[in-house]
């Protein structure tokens, strides 16, 4: 069972035959005896990471009122530990701890090496280090805890490469890791092996070559996050077998080529971040069908043709299309986005009268500076009650200005 959102977690026992549902009296330190065992390594654990005092952790308090702990069949099962202030290093003696399944130790100052007396841990399925001071190798031994379904390494200060041995956890559904490595190399091809993943991050890890087509064989994905690496190649069409993928994020890499048409056949997508690679051609007309998309970022491209209509996508809050080569007017259908917050298409080539956009009530950044719009400012800009920024400097528009907030000259 989950840990409160409050840091306490309830017990999990059910209700025993005969007993009509009622509620079984909290488990306590002295129940039996591997609850003993467990509670006297977690009240050893606390004299050295909680300097501050945030867990109130008591051999005279109730299982289910211990911040984060989770009980169940007479054993601790879950700690959920994250943002706790906890300090020093990860106890070696957490390892001991046979019934955990869930370790979150995730956004606290830990430091040192994680030891390798959590191997023992075998019926862990959710393991948390992210946002901490850790330091030597990713371990290896992380590959041989097969039941695992969740692995997140994010900024841990962990360096070296992915073990290879992580291509045995089948059961993994969330892969999160970066490492400090100046030259990871390529997406290792065991990770086309872990066929359950529903979310693979590997950004900002140093990683280069082409995105792997065998990505596209990882069919229940719905986060592939590949941010500021040094990818190069093309976006594999293979990609387009993805049906279930709701964030694309390829955003600060070094791509080549077109965006595929084949994209357009990922309708469960909410993000598309393709920002800050060398993206060529025309935006695809096609894209403007992803009725669930909220964020397209294409910013920091060569992108060229004109802004395709994007009244399919009903749902759309944020656009940047900044600093490409697109030409031709804004799309009048833009003005129909009622969700759209931000619309910002900076440093283009774009001409022809701004649209209007009166409808747009939740629109709060507007920038189409630095392109060749013409024509008069429409009155109804001043109008629009959430509009915080609006930059049109560098066009060739008219000096009568809207009534309201606006910032940069016209």
């Amino acid at each position: 069972m989950r840990a409160k959102a409050t840091g306490s977690a309830q017990a999990t026992s059910a209700p025993a035959p005969g007993t009509s549902g009622s509620r079984r009296r909290p488990a306590r330190c002295g129940s039996d005896a591997g609850l003993a065992q467990d509670c006297a390594t977690l009240l050893a654990a606390k004299a050295t990471l909680d300097p501050n005092g945030a867990l109130n952790w008591a051999r005279d308090l109730a299982l289910d009122e211990w911040t984060g702990v989770g009980v169940s069949a007479g054993r601790i099962v879950e700690l959920h530990l994250a943002k706790l202030g906890l300090q020093g290093e990860i106890p070696a003696s957490l390892g001991s701890l046979q019934g955990l399944r869930h370790l979150h130790l995730g956004g606290n100052a830990l430091v040192g090496a994680v030891p390798p007396a959590l191997a023992s841990l075998a019926r862990l399925r959710e393991l948390r280090l992210g946002g901490n001071e850790l330091d030597g190798d990713v371990p290896p031994w992380i590959g041989s805890l097969t039941e695992l379904e969740v692995l997140v390494l994010v900024r841990t200060g962990l360096s070296g490469d992915i073990p290879t041995s992580f291509g045995n956890l089948a059961k993994l559904r969330q892969l999160k890791v970066d490492v400090a490595n100046l030259d990871a190399g390529p997406i290792p091809a065991w990770v086309g092996r872990l066929a359950r993943l529903e979310v693979l991050n590997l950004a900002d890890s140093n990683r280069t070559g082409g995105i792997p087509e065998f990505l596209g064989g990882l069919t229940r994905l719905k986060d592939l996050n590949l941010y500021d690496n040094g990818l190069t190649g093309a976006i594999p069409t293979a990609l387009g077998s993805l049906r279930n993928l709701q964030h694309l994020v390829l955003a600060w890499n070094r791509l080549t080529g077109t965006i595929p048409e084949i994209v357009a056949n990922l309708t469960e997508l909410r993000t598309i971040q393709l920002a800050g690679n060398r993206l060529r051609g025309p935006i695809p007309r096609r894209l403007g069908s992803l009725r669930k998309l909220t964020y397209l970022n294409l910013q920091g491209n060569e992108l060229s043709g004109p802004i395709p209509p994007l009244s399919g996508m009903t749902r759309l809050a944020s656009v940047n299309l900044d600093c490409n080569l697109l030409y031709g007017p804004i799309p009048p259908a833009i003005g129909s986005l009622r969700r759209l917050q931000e619309f910002s298409a900076f440093g283009n080539r774009l001409a022809g009268t701004i649209p209007d956009l009166a409808n747009l009530t939740r629109l709060r950044r507007l920038d189409l500076g630095a392109n060749s719009l013409t024509g008069s400012i429409p009155s109804a800009l001043g109008s629009l009650p959430r509009l915080e920024f609006l930059n049109l400097y560098g066009n060739s528009l008219s000096t009568a200005r809207p009534q309201g907030r606006q910032r940069g000259p016209s």
